[in-house]
């Protein structure tokens, strides 16, 4: 039984992201208490966010590919088969990682080319919704459990 904590902060796709857990045989906790998070599996921190206007502002709602960097590999990953694959989007910024190595997808918009999904050690944040991307977001999830249960790295 893998347990994942999912961090109440008072905003995020909360209910989404425990469903799309549970839909993937991961058990999903509600929670902002320390010692639920450190007890974990592992810990989903549901984004929402506003950040100062820099220049990034692009604001997105919809649908959009991911694809991997050059020499980024998604074998035995959370993105495994996922190549070309159409996720959600709803963000009004993107990041420019001060390390490209982190970068590990990319997507359009537009002319635009932006970081969708970064990735170091155990630590993988997107800035799509797989909650929220239908069949193939939760084939994200079921990479993500498959990943957990055996030990594997993100």
């Amino acid at each position: 039984m893998v347990r994942v904590a999912v961090v109440d902060y008072g905003l995020g796709n909360l209910f989404s992201v425990c469903r799309a857990c549970e839909h993937a045989g991961l058990v999903a906790t509600i929670t902002g208490a320390p010692d639920d998070l450190a007890a974990a599996d592992a810990v989903v921190l549901p984004g929402v966010g506003a950040f100062a206007d820099d220049g990034r502002k692009v604001p997105q709602v919809g649908w959009s590919a991911i694809t991997p960097p050059e020499g980024v590999d998604w074998a035995g990953t959370v993105l495994e088969g996922a190549v070309g694959t159409q996720v959600y989007f709803v963000h009004s910024y993107y990041v420019r990682p001060a390390d490209p190595s982190v970068v590990f997808s990319e997507s359009r918009f537009g002319p635009l080319v932006f970081c969708s999904s970064v990735r170091r050690a155990n630590v993988f944040g997107c800035q799509f919704h797989p909650e929220r991307s239908a069949s193939q977001g939760l084939a994200i999830y079921r990479n993500m459990a498959r990943l957990l249960t055996d030990g594997g790295c993100w």
